[in-house]
């Protein structure tokens, strides 16, 4: 059980770092473009 919870952990990083990369290159895709 402990496998599974750390591998549930690492997706919710994950997912976390995916939407604070978006919202910061978004912008930026924006102004850039």
């Amino acid at each position: 059980m402990a496998e599974s919870s750390t591998e549930n952990q690492c997706a919710v990083c994950l997912e976390n770092t995916q939407h604070a990369l978006y919202r910061f290159l978004l912008p930026w895709a924006g102004i850039h473009k």
